[in-house]
C-alpha cells in the first residue's frame, strides 16, 4: 500500500500509550511492503522511529472515535457553502465547549430528493489534538495529515462484499467503536470508552465487553429505519486477540461476526493488519469515502509558513545569476538591515519589561474572565448529579439540560429505594451555591422491568430550572 521508495508511519494514542504501524517498501518495486505494528509508550516512538529508518518518512496521526464528537443530520440544502454555513451555525448546539477551542469539519454523505442533504458533522477539541501533536513533536514528527477511524473503517467498508447494513466493530485499547454502512453510507457511528483494558483473561472486563457490544449494536437498532439491525459485523481489534474475541461474540450475540477484510497483512506476525490502520493506509493514497480535515489552525499556519519559506528558497535558486550580479549592492542593503535590527533590537530590550507585565495582568485576567464564566455550567450540574448517584446497582444512562427547562435524568436502578430515598435525598442535599435548583428534584416515574432476568426499575428524574435560558445539551454513549 506504500508507495514505491517510502517509509510511512501511523500513530494512534490511546489509553495504553502508542501504536506505530510502519509501512516500508524501500526495497524490490515487485515486493510486497513491509508493514510491522508496534506497541509503545509516547516517550519510545523516537526510538521506533529511528529502528525502522522512518525518521524521513511521512508520519500520520490517528484519532479514535471517542476523543470526537460526530453527528449525521440532515439541512434543507445541497449548496456547499449554504451547508458550511449551517454546519457553523449548529455546531455549538453538539458539545459544552466554546466552539472557539474546537476543530470543526463536515461532509456531505448524501443528497436526497427533496433538496435536504445528509451531512456528518465532526468536531474535536484542539486541547485533544494538541496534545498528540505534542508528543509526536516529541519524537521529533509532525504529521502530514490527521485520520479520523471512522474514516478509515468506511475505507474498509467500501471493500467489503456484503449486502444490506455492513458494521464494523472496532475494539481498542480501552474503547469500542461500531459504525455502521449501508451502500458504502455512513448510517451510524458510536463509541465509548472505560477505565480499564479489556481482558479476555478476566471475567469481569470480558462481561463487559459483550454488553457494550450488545449496547452498540442495540443502539443502531434502535436507531434504523427498519430497526432491523446490522445484517454483516465485521471485528477488527488492537487489544485482544481476534479469532478469540470472535468466537466470544459470535456465542453471546448469535450474531454471524468475522474478522473484517483489510487486504493488509502485518509482516512479522502474518495476521490481518486492525481496519483502523489498514484504512489508514487507504487514505493516505486518497481512496476512501470520507475526506475530513482535522488539522488545528496552528498546525495549518505553521505549514503554509513553511510552504511559503519552500517557494521563497526555491525562487531564490532560479535567482542566483542576478543575486551574483547585484552581491554588492545587497551587501550595503545587508550592513544596513544589521543596524536597523540592532536599533530594534535595542528598543525592544528597553519595552520588553513592560511589555511581559502587561501581558501576564491579561493572561491573569483571561484566567479569572474563564473561571467566572465556567460557574453554574452544564460540566458543574452534571459534577453535582455524579455525586449524588448511589455507588453500586444504579445507573445513568441519559442526562439531558436545557436552561430553559432544566434537567432530566433517565437510568436504572435495583429498587425504588436507590431512586427515591439515596439519589434524590442526595441531590436535594447537594442543593447550594450555583446547584440550589437541585432542592426541586423529583422523580417523573418508575416502572419495573427485567434485564438478562434480573428485576429493575427504570426511572426519569426531573430537576426544573426554569429561569436560565440557553440552548439543550444532550450527554450520553456516543
Amino acid at each position: 500500500m506504500a508507495p514505491h521508495n517510502a517509509v510511512i508511519s501511523i500513530v494512534q494514542f490511546n489509553e495504553a500509550g502508542a501504536v506505530c504501524l510502519i509501512s516500508d517498501q524501500t526495497g524490490d518495486a515487485q515486493a510486497a511492503a513491509m508493514t510491522t505494528l508496534h506497541f509503545t509508550m509516547p516517550n519510545g516512538l523516537g526510538d521506533v522511529f529511528s529502528a525502522h529508518h522512518s525518521a524521513d518518512g511521512a508520519c500520520y496521526l490517528l484519532l479514535p472515535r471517542h476523543e470526537a464528537t460526530l453527528r449525521i443530520i440532515t439541512l434543507p440544502t445541497q449548496d456547499p457553502r449554504e451547508i458550511e454555513a449551517m454546519v457553523r451555525l449548529s455546531a455549538a448546539e453538539f458539545v459544552p465547549y466554546p466552539i472557539e477551542e474546537m476543530v470543526v469539519t463536515h461532509q456531505s454523505l448524501a443528497q436526497l430528493p427533496g433538496g435536504e442533504s445528509h451531512v456528518l458533522v465532526v468536531l474535536v477539541q484542539q486541547d485533544v489534538l494538541n496534545g498528540h501533536l505534542k508528543r509526536l513533536a516529541d519524537a521529533g514528527r509532525e504529521p502530514v495529515q490527521i485520520f479520523l477511524s471512522t474514516a478509515c473503517l468506511a475505507a474498509i467498508a467500501t471493500r467489503c462484499d456484503a449486502p444490506g447494513d455492513v458494521a464494523l466493530l472496532h475494539v481498542d485499547s480501552a474503547a469500542l467503536e461500531l459504525a455502521v454502512f449501508r451502500e458504502g453510507i455512513l448510517r451510524f457511528s458510536r463509541a465509548i470508552v472505560q477505565a480499564a483494558p479489556w481482558n479476555l483473561e478476566d471475567a469481569h472486563s470480558r462481561e463487559a465487553l459483550v454488553y457494550e457490544v450488545r449496547e452498540l449494536l442495540a443502539a443502531y437498532r434502535r436507531e434504523s429505519d427498519d430497526g432491523l439491525g446490522a445484517d454483516t459485523i465485521y471485528l477488527s481489534t488492537l487489544a485482544v486477540p481476534a479469532p478469540a474475541l470472535c468466537d466470544i461474540l459470535r456465542a453471546e450475540t448469535q450474531k454471524d461476526i468475522s474478522i473484517a477484510p483489510t487486504e493488509t497483512t502485518l509482516s512479522d506476525e502474518n495476521t490481518p493488519c486492525p481496519a483502523t490502520l489498514a484504512g489508514a493506509l487507504h487514505l493516505i493514497d486518497g481512496d476512501g469515502p470520507l475526506q475530513l480535515h482535522l488539522a488545528p489552525a496552528g498546525l495549518a499556519k505553521s505549514r503554509a509558513i513553511r510552504a511559503l519559506q519552500s517557494q521563497l528558497l526555491f525562487g531564490a535558486g532560479l535567482c542566483a545569476i542576478v543575486v551574483c550580479a547585484l552581491l554588492l549592492w545587497f551587501g550595503q542593503a545587508l550592513w544596513q538591515r544589521s543596524n536597523l535590527i540592532a536599533e530594534l533590537q535595542e528598543q525592544r530590550d528597553h519595552i520588553a519589561p513592560n511589555a511581559q507585565g502587561i501581558a501576564a495582568k491579561q493572561q491573569s485576567l483571561h484566567i479569572i474572565s474563564r473561571q467566572v464564566d465556567r460557574g453554574g455550567s452544564f460540566l458543574e450540574l452534571l459534577s453535582g448529579v455524579s455525586a449524588a448517584a448511589p455507588p453500586a446497582d444504579f445507573n445513568i444512562t441519559r442526562v439531558q439540560f436545557d436552561r430553559e427547562t432544566g434537567m432530566n435524568i433517565w437510568g436504572r436502578a435495583a429498587s425504588k429505594d436507590l431512586i427515591l430515598k439515596e439519589f434524590l435525598g442526595q441531590l436535594r442535599q447537594g442543593a447550594e451555591g450555583s446547584l440550589s435548583h437541585f432542592s426541586n428534584a423529583h422523580s417523573l416515574y418508575e416502572t419495573e422491568g427485567t434485564e438478562r432476568g434480573v428485576p429493575i426499575f427504570n426511572y426519569q428524574i426531573a430537576i426544573p430550572q426554569p429561569e436560565e435560558d440557553a440552548h439543550v445539551v444532550t450527554s450520553g454513549i456516543r
